[in-house]
C-alpha cells in the first residue's frame, strides 16, 4: 500500500461521524478550534483508509503509528489542509502554507548551496517542507536542519527533490516528490 491523501480541513461536524467516539471526546478537550479540526481531519483520513477499528498510537518521538503489520503512516497539517502518507515501509510527508514567512527562519534551515538550487518564489517553502520530511523520515531526535538535513538537487519538471540525512555514523540519500498548490506545498516520500 502506497498512498498520499491530501484534503482540506474538515469541519467538526463533517469529521464527527468519521472518527471514533473516543477520538471525538479527546478532540473536544482541545482548546484551539483549528487544532481540533486538524487532528480530527487526519484521524478521519486514517479511519477512511484503514478502518475504524485500527489502533492509532504514537512512537517515542511523537509520530503517529498504526497497529497493523507493514503499514506505516506519516501525518502533517497546516491551516490549508492535511496530508497523510501510507506505505508498507517508512514514509514521511509535510504540508506547509505558502503564505508563511520563511525568510524570517531561513538562517535556521536554508544553506547558501540550497538557496542557489532554484530561484522559484515557492523555493523557500519547498526546502522547509523537504527538511521537515527528512526529519520525520530519519525518525531521530536532535537533527539540525542546516548541518544534518540537506536538499542536494531539484527537478522541477519531474517535481522531485533529492535529500540527504547525515549523522556522525551514517549518510542516507532520500528521494522525495513535491506538489505545489495555490495555497500550500506538499513534500513526501512514500
Amino acid at each position: 500500500m502506497k498512498a498520499l491523501h491530501i484534503t482540506r480541513l474538515l469541519t467538526e461536524e463533517e469529521a464527527q461521524d468519521k472518527v471514533t467516539p473516543e477520538e471525538w471526546a479527546t478532540a473536544q478537550k482541545m482548546g484551539l478550534p483549528r487544532r481540533r479540526r486538524e487532528w480530527l481531519t487526519w484521524r478521519a483520513v486514517v479511519r477512511e483508509q484503514l478502518g475504524r477499528e485500527v489502533e492509532i498510537s504514537y512512537d517515542s518521538l511523537g509520530a503517529p503509528r498504526v497497529a497493523l503489520p507493514h503499514v506505516y503512516i506519516s501525518v502533517s497539517h497546516c491551516k490549508e489542509g492535511v496530508a497523510v502518507g501510507f506505505s508498507e515501509h517508512r514514509c514521511a510527508v509535510d504540508i506547509e502554507s505558502r503564505t508563511r514567512n520563511f525568510e524570517r527562519v531561513a538562517p535556521r534551515y536554508l544553506t547558501a548551496a540550497e538557496a542557489h538550487l532554484s530561484q522559484e518564489e515557492v523555493w523557500p517553502a519547498l526546502v522547509w517542507s523537504a527538511k521537515e520530511t527528512l526529519y520525520k523520515y530519519a525518525a531521530r531526535e536532535g537533527l539540525d536542519f542546516v548541518d544534518d538535513l540537506s536538499v542536494v538537487a531539484v527537478s522541477p519538471t519531474r517535481q522531485r527533490l533529492s535529500g540527504r540525512i547525515t549523522t556522525p555514523t551514517h549518510t542516507e540519500e532520500v528521494e522525495m516528490a513535491y506538489i505545489v498548490f495555490r495555497d500550500s506545498v506538499v513534500v513526501y516520500t512514500i
